[in-house]
């Protein structure tokens, strides 16, 4: 009986043996399979056609090559995309989803959306970099819509973009580029066109920037209306960070709180300055209607925007804002440059994000008489050489950094100064 119960012992030992090893095996080829489908990446590139390309990770980006392409980029909110060609009306998509009769007349439909009208919201959360090629002819007539522009709410990061020719209409929060910015960011992006606002925050770049958010290295040459309050040439309200940035469109409020760059700043605006022509029904100012926050080293040029004061920045006129490397704050070593030779001027300009031709790009040699006009409000039209007798008060460039207010008296072939 002992030798039987030996025996018995030794099988149960054996058979426990064996199970233990089937399960080591098992959970060993497990591991080696669950490794080997993490380390490869998916075997369907641009998402099953929904894109030109990619896996829709930061080294894998989506690519989009059309307007379809940009469109579908609604169905993955927080993945990464790149352009990697520039978007125009000949583009295959954009009879379908941007232009004038694309959706019923309401042309493009925005990307991501703050859920305002009772829906959830849906931000775009991921990231588009444009590779600093451009959204040609974007179209959109939503005037009863909040968060328009080609993205509607983000709280991701766009950057290297230029929205060219935009004609754009939304109501609450519109701009050229983004309806509302969300704690996200904006950068190296630029708007041209018309954007036309119904609601309260209407920009040519962005129409809200909000806490958290930063809009930077950016212009917009937009111009810019708005039915309601807080009207900008950049940004309509901002609450975030805005910096190196600048607007040259005219702006042009129903309401108050308008501003050549930003309509209502209650965020941190700083190295930025603003040329368009602005005008409001109230509390409207060359650089921003009202500021509650604080606003550094920023400018608008008295004479082209027709505002001789502002809520906040310092005003300063043609011939001081063009042509001058030395603005106080702005870095002309790595950021800023300016047109300045014996042919041409210009204002500042971005390094990382230059626009063509330079903004205010003028004949060096021109007699700002427009300037005198504006701040002396005497008659300077400039004498000619048909002139048998002219004579008045004007503003002469002398150099990149003296200018004088002349008297001119050209009798004959006589030409004398004086009050120099």
């Amino acid at each position: 009986s002992v030798g039987t119960a030996s025996v018995s012992i030794s099988s149960g030992d054996q058979m426990r043996r064996m199970l233990f090893g089937v399960i080591v095996l098992v959970v060993v080829i497990s591991g080696f399979a669950g490794g080997a489908a993490a380390s490869t990446p998916p075997s369907d590139p641009g998402a099953g056609g929904l894109y030109e390309g990619g896996y829709g990770n930061a080294s894998e980006p989506y690519q989009i090559a059309n307007w379809t392409q940009l469109n579908n980029t609604r169905k993955n909110l927080d993945a990464n995309f790149t352009l990697i060609n520039d978007l125009n009306e000949s583009t295959a998509g954009y009879d379908s989803v941007a232009n004038e009769t694309a959706n019923g007349g309401n042309g493009f439909e925005s990307i991501g959306d703050s859920g305002a009208l009772g829906g959830p919201g849906t931000p775009f959360s991921g990231t588009f970099n444009g590779s600093r090629n451009t959204v040609d002819h974007l179209y959109i007539n939503r005037p009863n819509t909040e968060d328009i522009g080609l993205f509607g709410y983000s709280n991701g990061t766009i950057e290297d973009i230029g929205i060219k020719n935009a004609n754009v209409t939304g109501g609450k929060e519109t701009g050229g580029l983004l309806g509302q910015n969300d704690n996200g960011i904006v950068n190296n992006s630029y708007a041209t066109g018309n954007i036309t606002g119904g609601g309260v925050g209407v920009g040519g770049l962005v129409g809200t920037s909000g806490w958290g958010g930063t809009v930077k290295n950016s212009y917009a040459t937009a111009n810019v209306s708005g039915d309601d309050r807080k009207v900008g040439g950049l940004v309509g309200y901002n609450a975030a960070t805005l910096k190196n940035s600048y607007a040259t469109g005219n702006v042009s409020g129903n309401a108050s709180l308008v501003g050549g760059l930003v309509g209502d700043n209650a965020g941190s605006l700083e190295n930025s300055y603003t040329t368009g022509n602005v005008s409001g029904f109230s509390d409207v100012g060359g650089l921003v209607g009202e500021n509650t926050g604080t606003v550094s080293s920023s400018y608008w040029d008295v004479n082209t925007t027709n505002q001789s004061s502002s809520a906040e920045g310092t005003g300063l006129t043609t011939d001081q804002l063009k042509a001058d490397d030395s603005l106080t704050g702005f870095d002309f070593t790595n950021t800023w440059a300016v047109v300045d030779n014996s042919t041409n001027v210009s204002y500042p300009y971005l390094q990382g994000n230059v626009q063509q031709p330079a903004p205010g790009l003028a004949d060096a040699s021109t007699i700002a008489s427009d300037e005198a006009d504006s701040i002396s409000g005497v008659t300077t039209d400039s004498p000619t050489a048909d002139d048998t007798s002219a004579t008045g008060n004007y503003t002469v460039r002398l150099d990149k950094s003296v200018q004088a207010n002349v008297t001119l008296n050209l009798t004959g072939s006589n030409l004398t100064a004086s009050n120099i």
